[in-house]
Order: structure tokens, then sequence, then C-alpha cells
């Protein structure tokens, strides 16, 4: 699933991930605080997930290069990566592949773009 992966792999604390969010309107000022007030790095990173599943796939975009601009590149290159095939209707790509694993992700991924080849990921 695109939001455990995430959950493991970005952040959020060191880089001002949250802040940059907050600059560029993506996260408002309540959701700001509401991220900001966990203590836990998995509760902030949760916080941060659940406010970015409910933002439209502009501002998911928006989210994946904050990632890249905080020194978190390779982690937006993976989901692009894993996301880079599926349609997109305007809503966040969490909500294409919510309970989905990564390796689900990816063949959903080559089955609705018609891909019959495997897609590589590198760490």
């Amino acid at each position: 699933m695109i939001h455990q992966f995430l959950n493991h792999m970005i952040d959020a604390e060191r880089c001002d991930l949250i802040d940059k969010l907050a600059a560029k309107d993506v996260l408002s000022a309540a959701e700001k605080h509401r991220i900001n007030e966990q203590r836990r790095t998995d509760a902030i990173v949760d916080s941060l997930m659940m406010a970015l599943s409910e933002k439209s796939g502009d501002e998911f975009e928006t989210f994946l290069t904050s990632l890249s601009e905080t020194g978190q590149q390779s982690v937006a290159r993976v989901v692009r990566e894993v996301l880079h095939q599926v349609a997109q209707t305007g809503h966040t790509p969490l909500h294409y592949t919510s309970g989905m694993s990564l390796s689900a992700c990816l063949l959903y991924t080559q089955i609705t773009s018609g891909v019959h080849r495997p897609i590589q990921i590198l760490f």
C-alpha cells in the first residue's frame, strides 16, 4: 500500500516537509497544527498521510515535488514509478491504491495501463 510505504520512508520532521507543504497551501494552518501536535514520528507521518488522502491529484503532486526538494527524491521517484501508469481522475493517488501492497500497485498499474512488462523500482 502506498500509504504504508510513505509512512515508513518519509522524514517529515528533520527536513521541514510540513512547513514546506503549508507554505505551498497543500496543508491548511489547522492541518499543520494538528500534524505538529503529534510527538511520535510515526504519528506525525500518519497525520500527514491522512491529510494528504483528502487532497487533489495536483496537491499530491506538489507533495511529491516537496519530497524531492527536501532531499527525499528516491521516495518521490518510487511513488511516481508505481503511479505513473494509473489513469488520473483528479483524485489523490492514495485513493487508487488504498489497501494494496506495493507489488499489487505495480500489478494494478500494469493491468490498467495495458503494460505487459515488469516495472523496476530502484531504492
